[in-house]
This record gives structure tokens, sequence and C-alpha cells, in this order.
């Protein structure tokens, strides 16, 4: 599904991913949940690999034994709460130290939004 060159980088450098990922069946449920519609990129990426960690870094996901515990659900939840006007908008894919939120819009767009004394969207 993903280019043999993002496969050869998640080999040599040993990422984690997921051993218990969600199925297709498990998408809807989801996008309910949440109440936002994934983008076909953001379901491949779940479907096929959960989440991806390296070290100290994890790009946020869904697991099957987690599954609304999960990383991406938790802190999608947590964004709502801050910042309403993306709710059903945008899921959360990475949240730094900083407390900055990097949402994939439906549209398939990335957006860095700070919430801390910097409040603003990049």
């Amino acid at each position: 599904m993903y280019s043999s060159n993002l496969q050869a980088f998640l080999k040599q450098y040993q990422i984690d991913f997921s051993n218990c990922r969600i199925k297709d069946e498990d998408i809807p449920i989801f996008e309910e949940h949440l109440g936002t519609k994934f983008c076909q990129q953001l379901k491949n990426y779940l479907l096929e690999y959960g989440y991806i960690g390296y070290k100290s870094f994890e790009m946020l996901g869904i697991n099957r034994k987690q599954y609304f515990e999960s990383g991406m659900v938790k802190e999608t939840l947590a964004f709502y709460e801050l910042c309403p006007e993306y709710k059903g908008k945008a899921v959360v894919v990475f949240k730094n130290d900083e407390d900055d939120f990097y949402i994939l819009e439906e549209d398939n767009h990335i957006v860095r939004v700070l919430t801390g004394g910097n409040a603003g969207v990049l």
C-alpha cells in the first residue's frame, strides 16, 4: 500500500508499529465516535500501521487493544475541548511537549495548532 522507500525506511530504522491493528469494519465506529470522516490516507495508515513510533516520537494512531483509549482518539477528544471549532473536522496525529497539536483535516491537510501562550494556527 505504501511506497517501497517507506517500507525500507521503516525496516532500516526499526520503527515500531501496532501488532494489534484495527480492521476496515472498525473505521466507521471511530468516525462516529469522533464525529468526523477519515480521509483515505488516514484509513490506510491506521489499517497498515495503527501508529508509528521511533524512540520517544510517536505518530498517534488507533489499535484494537486500546480502542477508544488509543492515543489518537484521546488526544483528538481533548483537542476538541480546547478548540471546539475543529470538532468533527480533524483528528490529532501528533502532539508535542509544548501542547502543540498537529491535526489532519478531512481534506488531507496537516495543520499545526498552538494551544499554549502562543495560541494560533501555523
